[in-house]
């Protein structure tokens, strides 16, 4: 039973009232308010004791007892469980998704959305109270028939990351999804297959013939000479080349308009050899803006990279006679190269802003020279 609040506080006089469901105290003494919060759910009894805790403070002030820090007034302490109000699955996620978007860019919000269509489609209108673990394997064993393995994986780590964000905010009691993510079985991804040298040379030997493709040919040029990131790429600006041509500092990328920090959120420093060199001095402006892009599209625009590998990189391979990788390939290519080459993989994580470990694992391809196992015996 539920008691209605008084609506004035008046002065001497300590009122009850509920707030956000539970009870509080307010007055008014020597020219000063206070509150205190009990921590009460609003029923017939809390309200009685809030009623004793205000004729305590009234009966304080009238005999000049009045504890202005409000210690002795307050609740002994103890862990108050918050009363969990229900609340729609969508509703949940969709809490969760504006946090989450005050630190997100456009292409990650794009995957909480289709997370949330994905909760709608299956559950609807539901309750959270009413998730079962039945339900989340169900909706788990629904998306694995669309979803890679990879993407099933992301796709409930978001999810569990809302429910778990949700037991904080006090929405929510348990998290169904919790051992979910870390059931699906990802197969390990095949070593890509880098480029060889001559297949470099006919790549960019179609991109210098090609009629309306050959404006790209130095930004293809630079791919394979520094294995740096497309988005690195696209937004490197003159501003970040030495003078002299001697180094690149890459701490920025573009994409899709948006320039944020490099995937590892670090900065690093690319020594420019004579061949590089002669390729940035040959591109360069007599006149600049150290804000203008080193390779911007042909309408003085930064690159789209989605359109550029659709358009001109795969029409080039296909001239070039090379079987089709991605664009992102060309990174492997040059990683790969340098380790054959005789660099440490140290050196090599250094110049592409990887970790070592990441480096050999994903980057590694197949020009690297495979061991030799030597002949223990003679029989």
């Amino acid at each position: 039973m539920k008691i209605k609040a008084q609506n004035q506080v008046q002065k001497g006089v300590v009122a009850v009232e509920e707030y956000q469901t539970r009870l509080r105290l307010r007055w008014s003494y020597a020219g000063k308010r206070y509150c205190l919060y009990l921590g009460l759910p609003n029923t017939k009894l809390n309200w009685k004791a809030a009623q004793q805790k205000a004729t305590q403070i009234e009966l304080d002030i009238a005999s000049g007892n009045f504890d202005a820090t409000l210690s002795k007034y307050k609740p002994p302490s103890q862990k108050v469980i918050p009363e969990i109000k229900d609340i729609r699955i969508i509703d949940l996620f969709e809490r969760f998704r504006e946090y989450k978007s005050k630190s997100l860019y456009d292409r990650s919000k794009e995957k909480y959305n289709i997370a949330l269509k994905n909760l709608r489609d299956f559950f609807g209108t539901k309750l959270t109270s009413s998730i079962k673990v039945t339900d989340v394997e169900k909706f788990t064993e629904v998306l694995s028939q669309k979803l890679s393995p990879i993407t099933l994986k992301e796709r409930l780590s978001i999810i569990r990351a809302c429910w778990q964000w949700g037991i904080k905010q006090g929405l929510v009691k348990d998290n169904p999804w919790l051992d979910l993510p870390n059931r699906i079985k990802v197969p390990p991804k095949p070593l890509p297959r880098p480029f060889t040298k001559e297949e470099i040379t006919a790549i960019l030997n179609a991109f210098e013939k090609h009629r309306n493709y050959k404006f790209y040919l130095a930004f293809v040029k630079f791919r394979f000479m520094t294995g740096t990131r497309v988005s690195e790429a696209t937004g490197l600006r003159w501003q970040d080349v030495a003078d002299d041509f001697s180094q690149i500092w890459i701490g920025s990328t573009l994409t899709r308009g948006v320039r944020k920090p490099t995937k590892t959120n670090k900065a690093r420093i690319f020594p420019c050899n004579q061949q590089l060199q002669e390729l940035l001095k040959s591109i360069k402006p007599q006149q600049i803006n150290p804000e203008d892009l080193v390779f911007p599209s042909p309408q003085g625009k930064a690159i789209n990279d989605s359109l550029f590998g659709k358009r001109a990189w795969n029409t080039c391979l296909k001239i070039a006679g090379v079987q089709y990788r991605s664009f992102y390939n060309v990174r492997h290519s040059f990683i790969s190269h340098c380790l054959e080459s005789g660099l440490s993989p140290t050196t090599v994580a250094h110049l592409v802003g990887h970790d070592v470990q990441v480096l050999y694992e994903n980057y590694a391809g197949s020009v690297i020279s495979k061991p030799q196992v030597p002949v223990l015996f003679e029989y």
